[in-house]
């Protein structure tokens, strides 16, 4: 409503695409998220189409494996959608019990990681699990997930990890799964296999991206099926500005940059 009566008053209203992302990692070590199909169970559990118009405000595009829209591997063929008799299937075939407590960390003072972990709870409800939210600061976020190497029995259930490259490669995302990245592995995931094709499929980047891309792929297509982590959705920026006084070029905005605007591009007028 603030945005509609800006834009009716002469204001100009740029929606801008960002590599930054909202990443849920799943403690693969710990029961009942150490089980392949309660992972994929959760996933399901997701009410997908809601993210970005409840959570985000409409303001967000809805994840499709680890990569972000635009960005260089990003694949629209993984996305996931909400299939409640298909999650409770698995969690069946699991041995899930009803009334199973589930736990997920997320940032205090993060609106949309509230709105995701609240939406979650209400769909795990109907499943008969009980999901437990942990609202603490960004440097306990991070002991709590770095927990999973140490003590993975107290780790969370899941945990968010927002992100944003260091540099454009689709390496910079998938390596948030390297084994013993305790920095930021907080799904606890160890497997020697993807690790020896990310590094084959880096030394390939290096020289050629392009050629890279298919590989890239398939590591994407890997995590689809594995499901350690899944990407909830890619943030969007809101920009407001006078028209009449001020000219936003694209090259002004990069979505590498997240919370950064090149004020050298911008024309400032009369």
């Amino acid at each position: 409503a603030v945005l509609r009566s800006m834009k009716e008053g002469g204001f100009e209203i740029r929606v801008a695409d960002t590599y930054h992302n909202f990443i849920l990692m799943f403690n693969v070590l710990r029961w009942p998220t150490n089980v392949t199909e309660v992972r994929k169970a959760l996933a399901l559990a997701i009410p997908w189409d809601s993210l970005a118009p409840t959570c985000l405000h409409g303001y967000g595009r809805v994840g499709s494996g680890l990569i972000p829209y635009g960005f260089p591997g990003y694949d629209p063929e993984l996305r996931l959608s909400q299939n409640l008799e298909g999650a409770a299937r698995l969690l069946a075939e699991a041995g899930v019990p009803s009334g199973t407590e589930l736990e997920i960390v997320i940032t205090a003072g993060y609106e949309e990681e509230e709105c995701f972990a609240q939406l979650l709870a209400s769909e795990l409800a109907k499943l008969g699990l009980r999901l437990r939210i942990t609202s603490l600061p960004w440097d306990l976020v991070k002991q709590r997930g770095a927990e999973v190497w140490s003590n993975p029995e107290v780790a969370p259930h899941m945990v968010f990890n927002d992100w944003w490259p260091t540099y454009v490669t689709p390496y910079d995302y998938l390596s948030l799964l390297e084994c013993g990245y305790v920095a930021w592995n907080w799904s606890g995931y160890c497997n020697e296999d993807f690790d020896e094709k990310l590094w084959e499929t880096y030394r390939v980047d290096i020289a050629d991206l392009d050629q890279a891309l298919p590989l890239y792929r398939e590591l994407q297509r890997y995590v689809y099926e594995e499901l350690p982590a899944v990407n909830l959705w890619d943030m969007q920026h809101i920009y407001v500005y006078n028209p009449k006084k001020v000219l936003l070029p694209e090259r002004a905005l990069n979505p590498l940059y997240t919370y950064v605007v090149f004020f050298e591009y911008l024309e400032v007028l009369g």
